[in-house]
């Protein structure tokens, strides 16, 4: 999903439409917070953190949050690919 935001193919409404019953509290049995992680996760180096994101100005706090997000999809891409690769 954040690949879409970031290439600009989806809007967060558009999102919301597609995932409404998926991501809804009331349908689903899996939790956000809860439950087992991906003992890669652990793993992955961060290049930047939310704390690095900037709030002198709404410009500079958008470009911030926007290199955030890039960095996010940079550091995970090896293990996404494993985790779309695995049987």
């Amino acid at each position: 999903m954040l690949a879409q935001f970031i290439e600009g193919s989806v809007t967060p409404e558009a999102m919301r439409k597609r995932n409404r019953s998926r991501f809804d509290s009331a349908q689903r049995e899996w939790s956000v917070t809860k439950g087992a992680r991906l003992p890669e996760f652990d793993a992955i180096v961060w290049s930047r953190t939310i704390a690095g994101v900037r709030l002198d100005d709404p410009e500079t706090y958008c470009a911030d949050v926007r290199l955030w997000a890039d960095s996010i999809l940079s550091d995970s891409e090896a293990l996404m690919l494993r985790l779309d690769n695995a049987p």
